[in-house]
C-alpha cells in the first residue's frame, strides 16, 4: 500500500497523524480516567447533535459532513423536554495510567429507552458487537473498526452489565490508550428526555451505589411505615367511613409504586423479565396518584359541603383521569401522556383548595395546606424541568420532589389526626349540648339518665342518694299575669339557685315545664331534707321583677330515696317523689314532703 524506503516511512507517519486527527481531533477534550474516579458528568467533555427525524445512520454520523454539526454539550442541553427526537453525544476517554481501568457509563434517569454506544479500540466491552465496519464514509474513517453496544429498557433486566436500577454499560480502558465514543439516546415513544450521562470508575461506582441503595431503602421504608400507620388508624378509629382510609392508603401505595418505577427499582425487583410493564405503566401511575389525591382531598376538606362548585370541578377532573387510564389500557399513548402530566400539575394546586376551605371556617386544614405547599412547588419545578428545556437542572428537582412527597404524606396523616381531634371535640360539644336545657343551662333528662346509669354500674356507693322533685307553685298564673318572658326569668332564677346548692357529686336538671329534679348524695335523710328546705326558703325569699313590678314566689318539693337494688330503681324513686310532691301541693304548697316506707311525711 505504501512505497518502500524512507519516503514510505514518512508517508506512514503522516497517515497515522491524519488518522488520529480525524478520530480524536473532532472530539472535545478527552475525559481522563483514574483508578478512583468518582461519578463525572459528560457535560463539558462531550459534543451534542440533535436528530429530529430518527434518520441519521452511524455510518453518516462519523463522516466529516456531520462533524461540524456537533456543538459543545452544556448543562442547558441536558433536558430536552417531551420529544420524539434522538440525540447523539460524542466524546473520548483517555487512560494515562500503566494498567487497565474498568469504568461504567450510566444515564441520570430512567427516561431514556435506548442507548446505542459505538466505540473504537482502546476500550472493550464483553457484550459489544465487534468489527462494526463503517460504510459509505469519507476518507480516513473508512478504515476504522467500531464496536457497538445497545442498552435498552425494552430488554430484560438481566441484560445489564451490572444489576443496577438504571441502564449501564461496563468498559475496560487499556493502559495508556484512548477511545472514541458516539452515543445515541432515543425513546420508542413520545417521552420526556434527559440526556445526562456519567462516567465512573467501577469500584467508585459500587461504593456509591451501596450508599445510594441504603438511602433509598430508608426512604421507601418510611413510606411503608406511613402506609402501616394508616392501616393502624383505620383499625383503631371509627371516626370516618372506610372510603376515607381507602383513598389515602391507595394514594400512599400508588406513590410508592410510582417512585419505585421512576427510580428504576420496580424493573429490578418486581418485574425484571417484563420490560413492557415497566415502560407502559408510568402514565397510569401518575393518573392514579392524582385520582386518589383528589378523592382523599374531597373527603378531608369536605368540599361537597363547603365548596359545591369546586367539588363538581374535582369530580370532573377525576372522571377525566379515569377516562385517560382506560384509554391508556386500550393503547392510546400521546394524548394520555399529556393528560398524565396535567394531572400531576393539577395536584400542585391543592394548597389553594385547602385555603378556600380554610376561609369557609375549616380550621383544621392548615396542616393540609402545609403538607401541599412544598410538594406543590417542587412538583411544578420538576414538571417544568422534565417537560421543557427551560430548566438546566437534572435529577436534583426530582429528588427534591421525592423528599417533599414523603413530608407531604406525613403531614396529611397529621392533618387526619387533627381532623379526628377536631371532630371528636365537636362531637363532645354536641353531646354536651344535647344533655343541656337551652333555657336554664341545667342538664336535661338525657343527662340525668346517663348519670343514673353511671351510678348503677358502680360496684360500691357511699352514702344515700335522694331524688328531689321540684315544682313551682302557681307558675301558670305567673305566665298569665306577667308574660312568658318573665316566667322564663323565674325558671332561670330557680336554676341558678339549684346550681349554687349542688355540689360536684350532685345533679340538677330541668325535668320539663316548671318541674326540676335534683339528685343529691348525702349521709342521711335529714341532710337531704335540709338541702331541700334550704332550696325552698331561698327561692321563697328571692324577688322577681317584671317591668316596674316586683313579686315573690314559692315552690313545693317531693323527695324519695333512690335505692339501686333493681333495674327500675329510678322509676321507683321518681314515683315516690311524685307522690310526695302531690301530698305537698294538697297540704297547701310551699313545703317539702319526704316519701319513706311508702308514706309521704
Amino acid at each position: 500500500m505504501f512505497p518502500e524506503g524512507m519516503g514510505g516511512l514518512l508517508i506512514k507517519k503522516w497517515y497515522a497523524v491524519l488518522l488520529y486527527l480525524f478520530c480524536f481531533g473532532c472530539f472535545a477534550d478527552a475525559l481522563t480516567l483514574s483508578a478512583d474516579m468518582k461519578q463525572t458528568s459528560l457535560v463539558g467533555y462531550a459534543e451534542i447533535l440533535v436528530e429530529p427525524q430518527h434518520e441519521i445512520l452511524f455510518e453518516q454520523i462519523i463522516t466529516s459532513d456531520f462533524a461540524s454539526r456537533f456543538r459543545p454539550f452544556s448543562q442547558a442541553e441536558v433536558n430536552r423536554g417531551i420529544t420524539h427526537q434522538a440525540v447523539w453525544l460524542k466524546f473520548s476517554i483517555h487512560n494515562p495510567s500503566s494498567r487497565a481501568i474498568e469504568w461504567v457509563l450510566t444515564p441520570e434517569t430512567s427516561y431514556i429507552d435506548n442507548i446505542d454506544i459505538y466505540f473504537t479500540a482502546g476500550s472493550s466491552s464483553q457484550q459489544a458487537t465487534p468489527n462494526f465496519s463503517s460504510r459509505n464514509t469519507r476518507a480516513g474513517a473508512s478504515s476504522d473498526s467500531w464496536q457497538h453496544r445497545r442498552l435498552s429498557d425494552y430488554l430484560a433486566f438481566s441484560s445489564r452489565d451490572i444489576a443496577y436500577r438504571l441502564l449501564n454499560a461496563k468498559f475496560v480502558a487499556q493502559a495508556g490508550e484512548s477511545s472514541s465514543f458516539y452515543v445515541r439516546l432515543s425513546s420508542n415513544t413520545l417521552e420526556t428526555m434527559n440526556v445526562q450521562l456519567f462516567v465512573e470508575e467501577k469500584g467508585a461506582f459500587k461504593d456509591r451505589t451501596l450508599t445510594e441503595y441504603f438511602l433509598f431503602g430508608i426512604y421507601f421504608g418510611l413510606f411503608t411505615a406511613l402506609a402501616l400507620l394508616t392501616v393502624i388508624l383505620w383499625s383503631y378509629t371509627r371516626s370516618y367511613s372506610y372510603k376515607y382510609y381507602i383513598y389515602f392508603l391507595s394514594y400512599l401505595v400508588f406513590n410508592i409504586v410510582m417512585w419505585t418505577s421512576l427510580n428504576g427499582f420496580s424493573f429490578q425487583y418486581f418485574w425484571p423479565d417484563s420490560p413492557q410493564i415497566f415502560n407502559q405503566s408510568f402514565h397510569v401511575l401518575y393518573l392514579c396518584v392524582a385520582i386518589f389525591s383528589f378523592l382523599f382531598g374531597r373527603q378531608l376538606l369536605n368540599t361537597k359541603l363547603l365548596l359545591p362548585r369546586v367539588d363538581k370541578l374535582l369530580l370532573g377532573l377525576i372522571a377525566l383521569y379515569v377516562l385517560a387510564v382506560i384509554l391508556r389500557l386500550f393503547g392510546v399513548y400521546d394524548l394520555v401522556l399529556y393528560i398524565s402530566f396535567f394531572s400531576l400539575l393539577s395536584m400542585a394546586f391543592q394548597p389553594v383548595l385547602g385555603w378556600l376551605c380554610y376561609r369557609k371556617g375549616n380550621t383544621y386544614v392548615l396542616l393540609y395546606i402545609v403538607a401541599w405547599v412544598p410538594y406543590g412547588i417542587s412538583l411544578i419545578l420538576s414538571l417544568i424541568s422534565a417537560s421543557s428545556q427551560w430548566s438546566a437542572f437534572g435529577m436534583g428537582l426530582i429528588h427534591l420532589t421525592q423528599a417533599a412527597v414523603l413530608f407531604e404524606c406525613l403531614m396529611l396523616i397529621l392533618a387526619t389526626l387533627d381532623k379526628m381531634r377536631s371532630t371528636s371535640s365537636k362531637l363532645q360539644r354536641q353531646a354536651q349540648l344535647s344533655k343541656l336545657d337551652p333555657l336554664t343551662n341545667l342538664g336535661n333528662r338525657r343527662h340525668l339518665s346517663d348519670h343514673i346509669a353511671y351510678l348503677a354500674d358502680l360496684e360500691e356507693r357511699e352514702g344515700e342518694y335522694w331524688l328531689l322533685l321540684i315544682d313551682i307553685d302557681h307558675f301558670k298564673q305567673v305566665n298569665d299575669r306577667y308574660g312568658h318572658a318573665t316566667g322564663d326569668k323565674v325558671l332561670v332564677e330557680l336554676a341558678q339557685i339549684l346550681k349554687n346548692e349542688c355540689r360536684s357529686v350532685d345533679v340538677a336538671i330541668r325535668w320539663g315545664g316548671e318541674e326540676f329534679i335534683v339528685l343529691i348524695n348525702v349521709a342521711s335523710q335529714k341532710m337531704a331534707y335540709n338541702i331541700a328546705e334550704r332550696i325552698r326558703q331561698t327561692f321563697m325569699n328571692s324577688v322577681s321583677e317584671s317591668g316596674n313590678q316586683t313579686f315573690r314566689h314559692t315552690l313545693s318539693i317531693g323527695m324519695d330515696e333512690l335505692i339501686f337494688d333493681s333495674p327500675d330503681a329510678f322509676s321507683v324513686g321518681l314515683e315516690g317523689a311524685d307522690k310526695a310532691l302531690y301530698q305537698a301541693k294538697n297540704a297547701g304548697r310551699n313545703r317539702v314532703v319526704s316519701f319513706a316506707d311508702g308514706v309521704a311525711k
